[in-house]
């Protein structure tokens, strides 16, 4: 009876671990390549793909968004089930990473559709949104925010709101009606 209780732990035990674990450093290669097959096999070959955490709480999902621009294979990676709002160290999500040149819009809008929350507040209080405006990023990037329910009123931890964000180097902006909407909504 001892046997067979332990044959089958055994097993059990066997049976949850992944063909191999993987390393930061492999997944960040495969995000340079940006092969959506190798991402599909690496996926396949890590049963938790969806709860893996690197160095710095960063998930799969914050690395892939912080390296590549292709939407697919960030599709890819929101169809395992992956916390999108998950947060590494810094308080920063996928979304937040994406928030970077070169910045893809469909990549925004696959994270946003697939319901990444844009009012999630890193450790200094900024949102994707306030990120966008630091980093001048263009107007279908804020105006996506926005869309997708951006709380134009919120402040990050030093008490400046979006309007001060953008203030301080965001130029792309200027005299666009996304501004004025970003403006209207920071009221």
């Amino acid at each position: 009876m001892k046997k067979l209780l332990l044959s089958s732990l055994l097993v059990c035990f066997m049976l949850s671990v992944p063909a191999y674990a993987l390393t930061e450093h492999e997944f960040k290669a495969v995000c340079r390549r940006g092969s959506v097959q190798e991402l599909r096999e690496v996926i396949k070959a890590n049963p938790n793909f969806a709860e893996i955490r690197f160095r710095e709480m960063d998930t799969p999902l914050i690395i892939a968004a912080d390296k590549i621009t292709n939407p697919e294979f960030l599709q890819i990676i929101v169809d395992t089930g992956i916390n999108l709002n998950a947060q590494n160290e810094d308080g920063e999500t996928a979304l937040m990473e994406l928030m970077d040149e070169p910045v893809s819009l469909a990549c925004v809008n696959v994270l946003l559709k697939a319901g990444a929350n844009p009012n999630v507040t890193d450790e200094d209080g900024k949102t994707a949104l306030m990120k966008a405006l630091d980093d001048d990023l263009p107007p279908d990037i804020i105006s996506a925010l926005l869309d997708a329910g951006a709380d134009a009123k919120l402040r990050d931890r030093k008490g400046r709101g979006v309007i001060d964000h953008y203030s301080r180097k965001a130029y792309r902006l200027q005299g666009t009606e996304v501004m004025k909407r970003l403006e209207a909504a920071a009221k």
